[in-house]
């Protein structure tokens, strides 16, 4: 999947304390705020969208149609879609298959759902209290599907549980069930990217009662995320790349001043040396020789 991009989708809270516009209670959190959906890409880090919506909307409304916009600017690139369960809807597979890209969720298991596991499990001499994981792989349609989809289960039990755990992820992709799986998981560095998106560039302080006004706040912290995410990837050394802001902030960005007052002027005085020195220059010379 070189040259592949990967559409890592999610929702997140953004706490209010106040009465702004659009703030409501949101279940899945137990908390009052707002409830944006966000689409990174898997591989960089980079926030591909953002979308400020209330806080009572559930995680995959009007995300189809959200998400079909999105495909249609990079229709000239192959994407993955990568989601929790809470993307797991007809529409969603529909939207994907009908704009010709692979994707990989986890799935809620249900009522029909729950009966196939002891069924494949059974049939599978290898399975044992071994503490390892087992992956079965099989098609299953819901009556409110309007085809069959690929099934990946992952069972896995340990001599001190009484029963199996069991993981469901519906997905169009061919590879084997384990790889599939393992590239799944990979959408944990996304919580990641929501964290360094929310703390470290504030994106998430709405302090306006106005909706509009939280919405551009919230885009300007978010394009001053990509850009750091940008200069990480294209000028950082390798090592510095898994740098968050705050890190970033002390080693390269915050010198130490003193600042004194005498007459009319103010002097600010700066330390000559500065143990982030080291790493400035080779950045700065990255930058200069980047062709834009």
């Amino acid at each position: 999947m070189h040259g592949t991009l990967v559409f890592d989708m999610d929702s997140t809270n953004f706490n209010a304390y106040g009465h702004q516009e659009g703030v409501e209670f949101n279940g899945h959190y137990n908390e009052m705020g707002l409830h944006p959906f966000v689409v990174y890409e898997g591989r960089t880090g980079l926030l591909l969208d953002i979308e400020l919506r209330s806080g009572a909307v559930y995680t995959s409304n009007n995300a189809e149609n959200y998400l079909a916009q999105l495909l249609d600017h990079f229709s000239e690139r192959s994407v993955v879609l990568r989601g929790d369960s809470g993307f797991a809807t007809p529409k969603i597979y529909d939207m994907a298959a009908d704009h010709g890209v692979d994707y990989v969720i986890r799935f809620k298991d249900n009522a029909l759902l729950k009966k196939l596991p002891s069924l494949v499990v059974a049939s599978d001499p290898d399975f044992t209290l071994d503490g390892k994981e087992h992956f079965y792989s099989f098609h299953y349609q819901s009556p409110r599907w309007r085809e069959p989809h690929r099934l990946i289960l992952v069972a896995k039990q340990n001599v001190e549980e009484l029963m199996p755990t069991y993981q469901y992820f519906i997905t169009s992709l061919k590879s084997k069930a384990e790889t599939v799986v393992q590239f799944y998981r990979k959408r944990g560095q996304m919580e990641n990217y929501i964290k360094e998106t929310k703390s470290g560039f504030f994106a998430d302080h709405v302090s306006s009662q106005n909706f509009f006004v939280n919405e551009a706040r919230m885009m300007i912290a978010c394009l001053a995320y990509n850009i750091m995410q940008l200069m990480k990837l294209l000028v950082f050394p390798p090592r510095q790349r898994i740098w968050q802001i705050g890190t970033i902030r002390t080693h390269l960005l915050d010198i130490a001043a003193s600042v004194s007052a005498h007459a009319r002027k103010t002097w600010i005085n700066l330390t000559c040396g500065h143990p982030g020195l080291g790493l400035f220059w080779p950045i700065l010379e990255n930058i200069q020789r980047l062709q834009v």
